[in-house]
């Protein structure tokens, strides 16, 4: 991958708001423009510029500053430009007032921005992959996205590990109350509208239940690793993995396709609540058939998901 560096600018500006009018009268008036001003024509004027520039440079001095300049866009248009013009006056406006009605104001031309640059950015590589699709070469130069794999985790085990012989405790099925959750509704942002979709569902449950949790999470967690039974694309709730090992994994899938000149697509999923649409039954039937957790093991993975309760609680008041 080549990184070329952005173009610079050098811009030269003058702040004149900070000039102080009655000095820079006085400067003027006792310098030798006005107190002996050349008989000649040519010197006269040579002086008026000289005079001129050094007070100006005085009181208001040119400042140089770098800008670098972005390259543009290829989806960039007219209508594009008009709507970052009005977003930017909207924006000027809030600042100086800070009123809320500016505020809204705002908030609708940055949606409307965003929308102009995705739908011209939908459009801009349409058309390209439309006028391109006989041409691999072009669409390599064009498109920078990978390939999904059609299985997440495809490593089938070709025989799996003993029972895991892990003490796990008994308390969950015996202290029901273990299980309840209490549901504090919070406001999403301080100062906004206590409306219903305003409210955020925080859940909290009894500290001591989480001390068997972290005690099985690890042994848990060394049965799995002694069996490498950890799915070879997992980032996520893993030691030693992150983010950075995620990216440097789509990183190189994406150059072998292009060595290869293989055309590959990247499909990204964010689910909402991931975790509230896992099925209780395939979850412990996956643990028993695939990582073999049966006996003592199934049987507390299976009272840990049964059997919750919650309440809701609102300024002390739980029902």
């Amino acid at each position: 991958m080549i990184h070329s560096d952005k173009p610079e600018l050098t811009v030269e500006s003058v702040t004149w708001k900070s000039v102080d009018v009655s000095s820079f009268n006085h400067d003027i008036a006792a310098s030798d423009l006005c107190t002996k001003p050349p008989n000649d024509l040519e010197d006269l004027v040579a002086c008026n510029d000289t005079t001129l520039e050094a007070v100006l440079e005085k009181h208001a001095p040119s400042k140089t500053k770098i800008i670098v300049k972005r390259p543009r866009v290829p989806w960039f248009n007219e209508q594009l430009r008009k709507a970052k013009r009005e977003r930017r006056k909207a924006e000027r406006k809030w600042r100086l007032a800070k009123l809320q009605s500016d505020f809204s104001i705002l908030k609708i031309k940055r949606n409307a921005v965003n929308r102009l640059i995705a739908t011209a950015q939908t459009e801009y590589y349409a058309n390209i992959v439309e006028e391109n699709k006989g041409e691999q070469r072009k669409l390599f130069k064009t498109c920078t996205i990978t390939n999904i794999r059609s299985q997440l985790d495809n490593n089938e085990l070709s025989s799996l590990p003993d029972d895991p012989q892990i003490a796990f405790p008994e308390t969950e099925s015996n202290v029901p109350h273990w299980k309840e959750a209490l549901v504090h509704p919070l406001l999403k942002k301080i100062g906004i509208e206590a409306t219903f979709m305003n409210f955020r569902p925080v859940s909290n449950l009894p500290f001591i239940s989480k001390l068997p949790e972290r005690a099985v999470f690890e042994q848990t967690r060394i049965h799995m690793v002694d069996n490498d039974l950890y799915p070879s694309a997992q980032s996520s709730y893993r030691r030693n993995h992150s983010n950075e090992t995620v990216l440097l994994k789509v990183k190189n899938d994406i150059l072998m396709n292009v060595n290869e000149q293989h055309v590959s697509f990247l499909v990204l999923l964010d689910m909402s609540a991931a975790f509230d649409t896992v099925d209780h039954r395939i979850l412990l039937g996956r643990l028993s058939s695939k990582f073999c957790f049966t006996g003592g093991a199934s049987s507390w993975f299976r009272s840990y998901l049964s059997q919750r309760s919650q309440r809701i609680a609102i300024r002390g008041i739980s029902f």
